[in-house]
């Protein structure tokens, strides 16, 4: 456990709105040394794939951030998951729907993914541990194995290592990623790693020894999600020998960006570096 801390294309520059106006790639976004990459900002702008359907059945898309001005041809890419209590949100909005973006310019291919929305009142507590809540759960976390199957069947295509791919999610997002982390069928649509804020799983349910590493930060009395979710997948992927690190953060916060956005940025971007073995990777 991390100790208790207190307390079509576009280019775009800064997030804050659903789409920023075309800016021209500058020279900046491809200079910079190379062993910088995927450890610090070394491209400026971030080009934006919009609406790719990744999935026919129900008709789903998904937004694809990449580096503008990238001349690597296999880069590790993550998929991010918004937050919406099962309920509501989409790919394009979110309190750190700039995710994507801070990872596109690491170097990384990031992917924003629409999932299926079954529930009409929010799955918080005390609806959280709802059937119709696990059902919806359920429901985005399979979406998100067949967005993880459609980027390694096209890895070629977004210039993608198939072998590098991860999933990170808020709130309801999280709890879905964490499916996605522990609940794989097989290879197709594993996880290298996954990252959860304010998410978890009740219980640490499904968890075993061949799940994936895990990175989670919670708030200890968030009143949205219970911290236990978090901290039971912690426990049990301990036991079962699978590396994963837990991020307490002290107090009632639920996905809390305004106080902690870069922390939690710098963590996931290290603990990702570390899981999907970027030291090796093609630069």
């Amino acid at each position: 456990m991390i100790a208790l801390v207190s307390s079509a294309a576009v280019v775009i520059t800064a997030c804050g709105t659903d789409r920023a106006p075309t800016a021209t790639p500058t020279s900046e976004a491809s200079s910079g040394p190379t062993s910088l990459r995927y450890r610090h900002d070394v491209f400026a702008d971030v080009e934006v794939i919009s609406d790719v359907p990744y999935q026919s059945a129900p008709a789903l898309a998904l937004d694809v951030y990449q580096p503008s001005g990238d001349t690597s041809t296999k880069r590790p890419a993550v998929i991010w998951m918004h937050g919406g209590g099962f309920a509501a949100g989409n790919k394009s909005e979110g309190v750190f729907i700039d995710f994507p973006t801070a990872f596109a310019k690491l170097g990384y291919v990031a992917v924003s993914i629409d999932y299926r929305l079954l529930v009409r009142e929010q799955c918080i507590e005390p609806f959280l541990e709802s059937q119709q809540c696990a059902d919806a759960a359920s429901a985005a976390t399979e979406d998100a194995q067949t967005a993880v199957r459609f980027l390694r069947a096209n890895a070629t295509i977004y210039g993608i290592d198939p072998t590098r791919i991860a999933v990170a999610g808020e709130s309801a997002g999280a709890i879905a990623a964490t499916g996605v982390g522990i609940h794989a069928h097989d290879d197709r649509d594993r996880v290298q790693a996954w990252v959860s804020f304010s998410g978890g799983a009740k219980n640490g349910d499904g968890v075993d020894g061949n799940d994936s590493p895990g990175l989670l930060i919670a708030g200890t009395a968030d009143p949205l999600v219970p911290f236990a979710w978090s901290s039971a997948v912690e426990a049990a992927l301990e036991a079962a020998g699978v590396p994963v690190e837990l991020r307490p953060l002290d107090g009632p916060l639920h996905v809390p960006v305004d106080q902690f956005r870069q922390l939690m940025l710098d963590d996931s971007r290290d603990f990702l570096y570390e899981h999907l073995d970027l030291a090796s990777a093609e630069q």
